[in-house]
């Protein structure tokens, strides 16, 4: 924290920060939030299933995560409404895990996963809003792999293990709205503006990085891992 303001704590944060949205802090009078991602990842669940105390050990882990702990320092700062999102299950080593799994399995880990992640955004009066169902696998758990981004052309592989495609961001998005309270009419132009956008960035092939700014002070946009 510094003058009020979330700021960056390594430099690679802060050079990605700056590439992203135009800044290396994220100020306090925002009129709302959206953190998604940000370590919120069902994988937790998924490595501690056979442990003793399963649904306490996995909001611990949960609560040392990224997403946990910029909640825990915004909602210290400012109390304008703040969504929280989980990061896509899309890679294929995931799904072939969750496939593995014995029937009603994968279904006990998604919930105690969704219930964990409800209790500790509503412990700091935010919103937990679960991965849209229409981007799930028919194990509840991973996303479909339709929603998985490609690379772009020099970037190594041709799967990107860590992001989805702006279709999924325009899907996220629009649950998210259907959600918060956008009492600002200024507010809903800028999410509607960034579902609009992904929809770009989905059928845009240039490697570049979107951001839609909000008249109404919608928080900023960090990118997810």
């Amino acid at each position: 924290m510094s003058d009020n303001c979330l700021v960056a704590a390594t430099d690679h944060l802060r050079a990605r920060m700056v590439q992203l949205s135009g800044t290396d802090r994220i100020a306090s009078d925002f009129d709302l939030y959206i953190l998604c991602g940000l370590g919120l990842h069902i994988a937790h669940a998924l490595a501690v299933r056979q442990e003793h105390s399963f649904p306490q050990i996995v909001k611990t882990r949960l609560k040392e995560t990224l997403a946990i702990t910029t909640l825990t320092k915004l909602r210290a700062c400012s109390e304008a409404p703040i969504a929280v999102m989980p990061a896509p299950c899309q890679p294929r080593k995931y799904a072939t895990d969750f496939e593995a799994l014995p029937p009603g399995e994968s279904r006990r880990i998604a919930t105690v996963f969704t219930e964990a992640c409800r209790q500790l955004a509503a412990a700091h009066h935010a919103l937990f809003i679960p991965q849209p169902k229409e981007t799930l696998a028919v194990n509840w758990c991973s996303t479909k792999m339709k929603f998985a981004r490609r690379r772009r052309h020099g970037q190594g592989s041709a799967e990107d293990r860590f992001h989805t495609t702006g279709e999924y961001g325009a899907i996220v998005m629009r649950r998210a709205l259907r959600f918060l309270p956008l009492s600002d009419s200024g507010i809903a132009f800028g999410l509607n503006s960034a579902i609009t956008e992904a929809k770009c960035l989905a059928a845009d092939s240039s490697p570049r990085n979107g951001l839609v700014s909000s008249p109404g002070r919608a928080g900023p946009t960090v990118e997810t891992d």
